[in-house]
């Protein structure tokens, strides 16, 4: 019974977003992307249930409604935040047919680039302080209306880096007297963990942090120059051990992440 489900589900999103007519690679992508993934001890076919597509849930649970939600908002408006000269904050946006609809000043300072990326209906900034090292967040609602900075606990002495999936919103930081890193993740009912995780390695640079539908992916700069840029990819199942660490190239400067 599941075809039915996941086509009525297909049917919906092209209603919602008529862009996505036809394209079902995009289309396939956003199903599995918000589908909050489910495991069994039960294995099928040779395919072992803890391993996410199984058997027997396949990607997980479809979830039209959040599948939905994405698709309007990624379709709609797509957002990039620049940090001018000056410091000042500008978020850039584009409609649906790729035009360029220019840059607006937001308010606020940083004195690293911004962080930014879309979690449900909103789109969250995240930035460095100009002239300190305190770490602030804001977001801009579905009717395009930013809310007041707030602060967060903790520090960075450069960019945090920020990604969401399944009802989640992570943040990356390197620590502002340090070069550990650390991650806090906010759910939606927009309550924040009560503590930092510290995550394995270290980095020179401002990390880059992938999420994804089992795990979240991070990127960090060694500490010589040039060096390897090295990432952990880190499972969210409570009480399954991360992946080893892996090399990728080298750099002078920061990782960045797509998503």
């Amino acid at each position: 019974m599941a075809s039915p489900h996941v086509a009525g589900a297909a049917a919906l999103l092209w209603s919602a977003a008529p862009s996505l007519i036809g394209d079902v690679d995009t289309t396939e992508s956003l199903l599995v992307q918000w589908s909050p993934p489910r495991t069994s001890g039960q294995s099928c076919g040779g395919t072992p249930g803890d391993q996410v597509p199984n058997n027997i849930y396949g990607w997980g649970r479809l979830d039209a409604f959040k599948t939905v939600q994405a698709a309007v908002r990624n379709t709609t408006l797509q957002m990039s935040a620049v940090n001018e000269g000056n410091h000042a904050i500008k978020i850039g946006a584009w409609d649906l047919a790729g035009a360029f609809n220019g840059f607006t000043t937001i308010g606020g300072s940083s004195s690293h680039f911004p962080a930014l990326t879309a979690f449900l209906n909103r789109h969250y900034l995240a930035v460095k302080g100009n002239t300190n090292n305190s770490i602030y967040l804001r977001y801009r609602n579905d009717q395009g209306i930013w809310n007041s900075w707030s602060t967060l606990p903790g520090a960075t002495s450069t960019s945090p880096a920020l990604a969401s999936f399944n009802n989640k919103l992570y943040l990356i930081v390197k620590g502002a007297v340090n070069n550990s890193l650390y991650l806090l993740s906010m759910d939606g009912s927009e309550t924040w963990d009560t503590s930092w995780t510290t995550l394995s390695g270290q980095t020179a640079e401002a990390p880059a942090l992938i999420v994804f539908n089992t795990g979240y992916t991070y990127l960090s700069k060694g500490q010589a120059t040039p060096t390897s840029i090295t990432g952990r990819w880190t499972p969210r199942e409570p009480g399954t051990p991360a992946g080893p660490s892996f090399p990728g190239g080298r750099t002078t400067r920061r990782p960045f992440g797509l998503q």
